[in-house]
């Protein structure tokens, strides 16, 4: 719909922008099934890091909560990263 709103417009600039922002987006939807990569913060990554700042005796229970969330916003960083760079870098 947007394609043939912006050709009917008469700005030609506009459609040719808007295939490239798609063509872009698919590109780097492409790479992300192609390279997928996982990783997780252990716990016991937490607990190193806990102590290094002076918190002495984190439960299991907290680490692993901290480790988990930890993990999920460093994914959702990295993938908003990836777009970004994706759409403004080419």
């Amino acid at each position: 719909m947007l394609h043939f709103a912006a050709y009917l417009s008469g700005n030609l600039k506009n459609y040719v922008e808007i295939l490239r922002f798609q063509k872009k987006v698919g590109m780097a939807e492409k790479d992300k099934k192609e390279a997928k990569v996982t990783a997780n913060l252990t716990p016991d990554a937490v607990k190193v890091v806990a102590e290094s700042m002076g918190i002495a005796g984190l439960p299991d229970d907290a680490a692993l909560r901290l480790a988990t969330d930890a993990t999920y916003r460093l994914k959702h960083i990295i993938q908003v990263r990836q777009l970004a760079a994706a759409i403004f870098c080419g």
